[in-house]
């Protein structure tokens, strides 16, 4: 982020997109934390609508 020595520069468009950063910041800290469970989430549904549709049962 940012360093805001100048505090004449602190216009509000500038503190707008600090607020930006650091919430885009924070979001991708949680989806960093939570990748693996989503991933192996995503997986598991991909694995089961390949597994469970009719197609796959006629090529078995």
């Amino acid at each position: 982020m940012d360093k805001r020595e100048k505090p004449w520069q602190n216009t509000p468009e500038k503190k707008t997109e600090y607020i930006k950063g650091l919430y885009l910041e924070e979001s991708f800290a949680e989806l960093k934390g939570n990748l693996e469970k989503l991933v192996s989430q995503i997986l598991e549904n991909e694995d089961h609508q390949l597994n469970g549709g009719k197609q796959s049962s006629v090529l078995y």
